[in-house]
């Protein structure tokens, strides 16, 4: 599988380009489920709700068993910017 991320972008609208930044990364993803999966929820939490902890591990409570939760081991990446 192939999983890819862009970073920071801007366009150049008098320049008629972009800045960009992404990385493309390449391996096998598999599901991965009870503690493994609560980990890795809670550090998501961790990272993108830190002043939201409790009423995010309410909200994983709540819609915890809808939700799919997968590991990608890489194989290769690569990536490329265009940057001032």
């Amino acid at each position: 599988m192939s999983f890819c991320v862009v970073g920071r972008t801007e366009i150049l609208a008098k320049k008629f380009s972009t800045l960009y930044e992404n990385v493309i990364v390449h391996g096998c993803a598999k599901e991965i489920f009870d503690k493994a999966k609560q980990a890795a929820l809670d550090e998501l939490l961790r990272k993108y709700c830190a002043d939201y902890i409790e009423n995010g591990m309410q909200y994983i409570r709540a819609s915890g068993a809808k939700t799919r939760v997968f590991k990608i081991t890489i194989d290769n990446f690569t990536g490329k910017a265009h940057r001032q």
